[in-house]
């Protein structure tokens, strides 16, 4: 299972989780996922849990990722807030890189290595119950 996410209507946001090896390819799979689910709206936050992944990729998928987010700018929406949960290490050097690298988005991101310290960043609410609509990144 490289990523899943799921949408989180009550808190606005959209959580995904990743373990094991993960490249650009399934980044950019899950960030079209999620766009194309009919729960998602613009707009929304994000709330990444990658502490359980291996990334696998360098400064040029960043930027390439960046540039993707760039592209659907409309759908994305405007004024949210990335919250990235990650390890100590080539994680958070790179989730910094990203912070960095994408200031010329439309949005917030902030790196967090505990789940609780991002919730509570964001704002979140306690989810009573599971998530309304999951998925796994790569269905094809």
């Amino acid at each position: 299972m490289p990523a899943i996410y799921c949408i989180d209507i009550p808190n606005h946001c959209v959580h995904v989780t990743a373990k094991g090896p993960l490249d650009k390819q399934q980044v950019l799979d899950i960030f079209c996922c999620f766009l194309d689910d009919p729960g998602f709206e613009p707009g929304m936050d994000l709330l990444a849990d990658l502490r359980a992944a291996e990334i696998r990729s360098g400064l040029e998928a960043i930027t390439e990722i960046i540039d993707h987010v760039k592209q659907h700018r409309a759908r994305r929406g405007t004024n949210y807030r990335v919250a990235l949960v990650v390890a100590h290490g080539f994680q958070e050097t790179m989730a910094q890189l990203y912070r960095i690298y994408s200031k010329s988005l439309p949005m917030t991101p902030v790196v967090f290595h505990s789940v609780g310290d991002a919730r509570e960043w964001l704002g979140h609410v306690p989810m009573s119950e599971p998530p309304a609509i999951q998925h796994l990144s790569s269905p094809f």
